[in-house]
């Protein structure tokens, strides 16, 4: 083995720290590896890892700076050795304007008791020429599986670092690299967190369903859209060809060192539908969890008979027998793009073409509906409302819920920057216009990270997902009525904070934004713009009072109310599959009293009383005094039956009434750059009215917050956030 050059290096040792590229691990020349360290030929089981990089001069719309493409030639499969004159052909003839250095990876695997050729194989890799930066060898010990293989291929050095992921039987068009300058302009993850990358690749067929359903996403898109779309985003992570940021590669790295803690996975993640549970040995089912739970998507190019950039050429492997009748070529191997004209005529988007503006695609190919489509839908009654023959709640069904659901995994993808905005609502056309209005207006904040509706009337049809101002909004329909159901577990949940508000309350986004901070400050709470009082009539009786002046004490309030609340998530998991659980049935015998369900859950989780006032600084606007069909109009007895409940749950926690009072603290935020500060005051100061109630969405001033001239300066905000 010759062509010892300062370009050609071998490193005999995997770094200790998982990183195949870089690092502190031994280099020696190329021909000094097999006297250096013998056993890595006669014992070990070979990797080489070839690394070429190559960095951009000058970047472009905050383009990252540094471009890895990681190309694999070899597997750990002996029967694939022969393409490793294959695959590095088109990369290497391809075309990479601009100047700089490119940094690739290519890995070849074998053990010299199974390979006829490894040493010839590890040649052809050590000495192949790559005219385009700096080349790297790097010497695995030993085979770590697939899924290994995949994420060790790549350790970024930086978050500004990406990556193009090729298997070893994965072909590129020349112009896979123009299609991926031709995304920078706007395709940042500072424009949408959520976007993790390019993929090359434009599937025929769907994975995670049987019958596998067959793509066109041309007629798809035009359905939803109706315009002909040539670029759109796709929840779905590619295998077969794709660009990755560094951000999204370390957290699936870490992630699914999660799942399989101790060599077996960590606990199960059910997604409704999807079978990629099953697959074995897969990284991409592991990229998959993360992409339907976060919302995280691929940008995908659609072009006549799914010409793409990549393609598959179905060598026999881990997951594809050498007589599969799952995997035919006709379904899989697509044609490559082999004219520059595609690029220049079709794909290269407008400067002011933005992401949110593309039609996007959930992990089944199923489009996020319009708004305008939806929002349509909805003020045109065209979601029946039909005779409700209301579906009971059961134990069976609460215990299917929590078979699914695994915190554990759960709390590992949450962030802590932003929240969810879960909108509990019962379907009836009167409450249309201020469901269209509420959902509108939670998703203008930037700080929400997704929008759940849980849509209790189980009779009356579920609008499909959408998103507003690139914000996703879910509709969750749910198998029972019940208002247990307004605590949504959900593994889509991905934020640790959690924004509970009925679908007649709306809170200004600077309130938002400051019940936000205020959590932030104290995260144990239950913090919200509601509070109400409790009169100790025994030790172990008492009575839910609406209103202060009935108190005949002034010590302070005792609940905050889930009309406008904020908490962690795992609350909302103790209360459905935990401690909460024994309190549903009286929740669902009077409908009513979950708030004070879960509020005595918390007290008796905590050891103290968790609600939390934060004073607005401008009315909470209420729509539920005047609109028909809010729960509280049910019943001339409705305190009295809320005050029967409490006195349950007191008895079912063992808590007695010297548990449940009181707050005396009221929290008031002040704006100061670039957040806010807090101070604590005495309930008794507040003398405010803190809502106002309001007979309709375009009624008079006193239920508008800021005038229609003045709505951009407040959402442009930097100081909020909004």
């Amino acid at each position: 083995m010759d062509g010892t050059s300062e370009k050609h290096r071998a490193v005999v040792d995997a770094p200790r720290d998982g990183r195949s590229a870089g690092g502190d691990a031994p280099v020696v020349g190329p021909t000094q590896w097999g006297c250096e360290e013998p056993r890595m030929v006669e014992r070990a089981k070979l990797d080489a890892d070839v690394t070429k990089k190559k960095r951009r001069g000058g970047t472009r719309g905050g383009w990252r700076e540094r471009f890895v493409e990681r190309e694999t030639v070899g597997s750990e499969h002996q029967d694939r050795s022969h393409r490793k004159q294959e695959a590095p052909v088109a990369p290497k003839t391809s075309h990479f304007p601009g100047s700089g250095q490119l940094r690739g990876c290519n890995r070849a695997a074998g053990h010299p008791s199974r390979s006829e050729e490894p040493e010839e194989l590890l040649r052809y890799v050590v000495q192949f020429e790559w005219p385009f930066g700096p080349k790297q060898v790097h010497l695995r010990q030993s085979k770590g599986g697939l899924i290994n293989a995949v994420l060790e291929s790549w350790y970024p050095a930086s978050m500004e670092e990406m990556a193009v992921i090729l298997e070893d039987d994965v072909e590129v068009s020349p112009f896979f690299f123009l299609w991926i300058l031709g995304k920078q302009f706007k395709g940042s993850s500072s424009v949408d967190p959520r976007f993790v990358g390019i993929s090359l690749y434009t599937p025929r067929v769907g994975e995670l369903k049987l019958p596998r359903p067959r793509y066109n996403f041309t007629s798809l898109l035009l359905e939803n859209d109706d315009v002909e779309r040539k670029v759109f985003r796709f929840q779905l992570p590619c295998s077969w060809g794709a660009l990755y940021f560094a951000q999204f590669w370390m957290e699936l790295r870490d992630y699914v060192s999660v799942r399989l803690r101790e060599g077996g996975e960590a606990g199960r993640f059910v997604i409704p539908g999807s079978r990629s549970r099953g697959w074995s040995d897969s990284w991409k089912k592991f990229a998959i969890e993360l992409f339907w739970s976060k919302g995280y998507y691929l940008v995908y190019p659609n072009l006549p008979k799914q010409s793409s950039f990549s393609t598959n050429h179905l060598e026999v492997g881990k997951h594809i027998g050498g007589s599969s009748k799952t995997h035919l070529p006709i379904d899989y191997t697509v044609p490559l793009v082999a004219d520059a004209s595609v690029l220049s005529s079709t794909l290269m988007w407008s400067s002011k073409t933005r992401l949110e503006s593309l039609p996007l695609l959930d992990i089944f190919g199923s489009p996020y509906r319009n708004w305008n489509h939806t929002r349509d839908m909805l003020l045109s009654g065209i979601v029946p409302e039909s005779k409700l023959h209301t579906a009971s709640c059961t134990e069976k069904m609460r215990s299917k819920l929590c078979q699914r659901y695994n915190w554990d995994i759960h709390e590992r993808v949450q962030g802590t920057d932003k929240f969810t905005v879960v909108l509990s609502h019962f379907w009836k056309p009167e409450r249309a216009k201020i469901l269209v209005e509420l959902v509108t207006h939670y998703a203008r904040s930037t700080l929400v990270e997704k929008v759940f509706v849980v849509w209790h009337n189980v009779a009356a049809p579920c609008p499909t997902a959408t998103t507003v101002m690139a914000t996703p909004i879910k509709f969750v329909r749910q198998t029972c009525d019940s208002l247990n159901n307004r605590f949504l577990v959900d593994m889509q949940i991905t934020t640790e904070a959690v924004f509970i508000v009925d679908d007649d309350i709306q809170v200004h986004l600077q309130d938002l934004a400051m019940l936000f901070a205020s959590w932030q400050q104290y995260s144990s709470h239950v913090v919200g713009f509601f509070p109400r009082w409790f009169q100790p009539l025994s030790s172990s009786r008492g009575l839910y009072v609406q209103k202060m002046h009935k108190l005949d004490h002034d010590l302070g309030y005792s609940f905050m109310l889930t009309k406008a609340m904020m908490v962690q998530s795992r609350y909302l998991f103790e209360y459905r599959c935990g401690l909460g659980v024994p309190m549903h049935p009286i929740v669902d015998l009077h409908t009513n009293a979950e708030d004070l369900a879960f509020n005595l859950m918390m007290r008796k989780l905590l050891g103290w009383i968790p609600a939390m006032f934060v004073q607005p600084e401008w009315p909470v606007l209420d729509y539920g005094t005047y609109v028909a069909g809010g729960l509280h109009k049910r019943s001339k007895i409705h305190d009295a039956a809320r005050s029967h409940c409490l006195n349950q749950f007191m008895a079912i926690l063992g808590l007695t009434s010297w548990d449940l009072c009181c707050v005396g603290k009221v929290i008031e935020g002040q704006r100061e750059w670039p957040t806010y500060s807090f101070k604590q005051k005495s309930f008794k100061e507040i003398v405010a009215y803190v809502y106002n109630p309001c007979k309709d969405v375009n009624s008079t001033s006193q239920c508008r917050f800021v005038p229609q001239e003045s709505l951009d300066e407040v959402v442009g905000s930097n100081i909020l956030q909004i």
